[in-house]
């Protein structure tokens, strides 16, 4: 194949997808932040669960209840960081394009 033809391939190629990603851009980076949300949520909750357990068998306590909240509110913290940095990445966004 030529040169120019490859380049020229290459710019409809670029050209097509920026007309996608300004099209689905926002839905894709909302369904992004919305995968995020559950993982950090059942991530944090699962993981602070599963210590319980383990001190709970292992050293005959009753510490599976603090635990399980102590994920659920190291959850709620991340989810807030996540959505309080989109917030703020999208307000600069706007700011930027005005």
């Amino acid at each position: 194949m030529d040169k120019n033809v490859i380049i020229a391939v290459h710019r409809g190629y670029h050209q097509q997808g920026g007309l996608i990603m300004k099209n689905y851009g926002p839905i894709i980076r909302m369904l992004s932040l919305i995968t995020q949300l559950g993982i950090t949520m059942l991530t944090s909750v699962f993981l602070c669960m599963f210590i319980g357990l383990w001190i709970d068998r292992k050293f005959s306590t009753h510490l599976f209840l603090p635990f399980l909240i102590l994920g659920v509110l190291g959850g709620i913290r991340g989810v807030y960081s996540l959505v309080r940095r989109y917030i703020n990445d999208d307000s600069r966004e706007d700011s930027d394009e005005g």
